[in-house]
């Protein structure tokens, strides 16, 4: 299982966390991004049939 971070300096958390539908955007173009990397990764010969998946949280 890997295990990825995203962060933002604090001026950016507190916009983020006063404006839910921005950082409800924010995340789905992270999770996007991220997904197809992974998928991108996993294609390479030899790679196990792999499923990609997400648990986001934010705290205040």
């Amino acid at each position: 299982m890997l295990r990825t971070v995203l962060s933002f300096p604090h001026r950016a958390r507190w916009v983020l966390l006063r404006d839910a539908g921005l950082l409800s955007e924010v995340l789905g173009v992270f999770l996007r991004a991220l997904f197809a990397l992974r998928t991108r990764r996993a294609r390479k010969p030899g790679a196990r049939r792999r499923q990609t998946g997400a648990v986001s949280c934010s705290r205040r």
